[in-house]
């Protein structure tokens, strides 16, 4: 079965731009069908029943597997282009990978010369005495990290796009936050001309300083000698480690981790400018809908008061989506901002290649112009600015496709644009008004509910809802509303065409919408995979929370109470029952 799903999966690539709707229900019947195992029982176990017979480690390859073949495919579009340039680096690696990635090995002598001069300079007293030499040297060590493409930066373009803040990086490999005492903020600390000449000197660009919030720099003050030494002495650790190469699963994942900008564009241009204009049609219009759903949940709940009802409303419509389509992607804009590639020393030029070309391209623009989707299935929200950002991954099959039936769209939703939008009405809300009793209920409930949830296998270790708070929410918020929102679609614009397959059609629309939902977080991280200090839950408990308080999946499977996946103190948002009950068995 696992050979045939990737035979499908192939078909897949190669009829990716056709207009041929059927093929992609067919592929999804397919995809779907082999993941279930029809032997477990739903109520009892949905996560075996949903992902019982998927070839999870397959499916996290999918991607490096897609962009094989979308560097394979030449496109005359990209002659005499970076991105030409790109696919010959992906050929030669190719055809000779081992000698490839021996190459990359190679060390760059201006690079170590730079790191080693920077060492000689932080040994000097006055490296740390004197608080203009202190700042120089700061600056110097930011250029050299991002010059050489330190993993430091790697959310620095996050950080631009959602928030509208410039963060330095100071959370080094063995090092606490200590520094985060001394971090300032650069924009009312010093002079526009200063900060203008210190982002430049990191940089390489000048920045458009009214986009930003804030420019956040660990800056020890002239007291802290000790902290002075140790943020240069980090700062030399980390500009070393540059010189080490990662290591890489093939040259698909090279390509991706090196050039991400460029292989992005690759990829939207191997699905078709059509394809990707009608993605994000649906998409937006999806989110519109969803906002209009929560909004009526809102204002039609029954037990908030009026002022958290108008607060929340208001919430609602200051939200913006951001998916496939970026301006910087567009044709001829991107051959404009990423016309020059350096492909020599790749890995050290990663920053160079993929986010210094953004800062001129963004000038005078607002700072979404630096998004650029990610390319796994990742997505982010920001409840300060309340952007959601999706990654491609969550936009093209497996997962979503704009010919798929509302019941398909909306159950990956779930776990993402639900989810997302979820967390702007989740515990951050707390530092932005006085909560109501009854919402405090919600998070009150949640606590309870996911109290003394346990690995099966280690019954010794358990998840802690009160550090998973805010994505329990997030996941209980995502399910409830996106199946409020599927029920709504189809009302209006009809269930649309049924997934015709050896057993898919044994399920009605509703089974589906919540087998659907759990092969869209199969590749979540499962008991003993997730780090204490992680926010989320193990996967088959973030499975568990949103369903088993849910009497719409108890319903839709006939679970009997009390039944693992039928629990009787769900919890309900924004209506009645917000607080565990026993006796709950109402629908929803």
């Amino acid at each position: 079965m696992i050979r045939k799903f990737g035979t499908l999966f192939l078909l897949f690539l190669t009829t990716v731009s056709g207009n041929r709707p059927l093929d992609f229900l067919k592929l999804k019947a397919e995809f779907i069908e082999t993941g279930i195992n029809w032997e477990a029982k739903p109520c009892d176990d949905f996560w075996s029943f949903a992902n019982g017979r998927r070839d999870i480690q397959q499916l996290k390859n999918l991607a490096v597997t897609f962009a094989t073949q979308v560097l394979f495919t030449y496109n005359p579009k990209h002659n005499d282009t970076s991105l030409e340039l790109i696919r010959n680096q992906f050929l030669e690696c190719q055809s000779d990978p081992l000698s490839f990635f021996n190459a990359l090995q190679r060390e760059n002598p201006e690079q170590e010369d730079e790191i080693m001069e920077f060492g000689s300079k932080i040994q000097d007293e006055k490296a740390v005495s004197d608080s203009e030499t202190f700042r120089g040297l700061l600056a110097e060590a930011y250029r050299l990290l991002f010059r050489y493409g330190s993993v430091e930066f790697k959310d620095l373009s996050n950080d631009l796009y959602a928030t509208d803040e410039l963060k330095f990086p100071f959370e080094f490999e063995h090092s606490d936050t200590q520094y985060q005492a001394s971090v300032i903020d650069l924009l009312t600390s010093f002079n526009d001309s200063y900060v203008d000449e210190f982002l430049a000197e990191v940089f390489g660009e000048y920045f458009d300083l009214t986009q930003l919030e804030k420019v956040s720099l660990p800056l020890p003050n002239s007291t802290e000698i000790p902290l002075r030494k140790k943020l240069l002495y980090d700062l030399s650790v980390a500009a070393w480690k540059t010189m080490d190469t990662p290591i890489y699963k093939n040259c698909a994942d090279f390509i991706m981790k090196t050039y991400p900008a460029y292989y992005v564009k690759m990829l939207l241009d191997y699905l078709g400018a059509e394809y990707v204009a009608t993605v994000e049609k649906v998409f937006q219009s999806d989110a519109a809908l969803l906002m209009k759903t929560v909004r009526n949940q809102f204002a039609f709940g029954n037990v908030l008061n009026e002022n958290m009802t108008e607060f929340l409303e208001r919430r609602v419509s200051n939200n913006t989506f951001y998916g496939l389509q970026t301006p910087a992607l567009l044709d001829p804009t991107f051959f404009t901002i990423f016309g020059q590639v350096a492909t020599e020393w790749p890995v050290q030029n990663k920053w160079i290649n993929n986010l210094q070309p953004l800062i001129p391209a963004a000038y005078g623009k607002d700072t979404t112009y630096f998004w650029i989707p990610g390319l796994d299935d990742n997505a982010l929200h920001i409840p300060e600015t309340q952007r959601t950002f999706v990654n491609v991954e969550n936009l093209k099959h497996p997962l979503f496709h704009p010919w798929f039936p509302p019941v398909l769209r909306w159950s990956v939703a779930s776990s993402v644009l639900g989810h997302e939008f979820g967390h702007d009405f989740g515990t951050d809300l707390a530092q932005m008004t006085q909560l109501d009793s009854a919402y405090e209920q919600i998070f009150d409930c949640l606590d309870g509910f996911y109290a003394g949830q346990c690995d099966p296998l280690d019954p010794g270790f358990c998840a802690d809802p009160k550090n998973n708070l805010e994505e329990n929410f997030a996941d209980v918020f995502g399910i409830q509303m996106t199946y409020l929102a599927y029920k709504q679609d189809t009302a209006i614009n009809g269930a649309g065409r049924r997934l015709q397959g050896n057993f898919v059609e044994k399920l009605t629309d509703d089974q589906l919408f919540f087998v659907n939902f759990a092969q869209s977080i199969a590749t979540f991280a499962l008991w003993g995979e997730v780090p204490l200090e992680d926010p989320h839950a193990p996967g088959s408990l973030r499975l568990w929370g949103p369903l088993a308080g849910f009497p719409a999946f108890a319903n839709a499977f006939n679970c009997p109470a009390g039944s693992r996946f039928n629990q009787p103190n769900g919890c309900k948002l924004y209506t009645d029952n917000i607080a565990p009950s026993h006796n709950l068995t109402d629908g929803v």
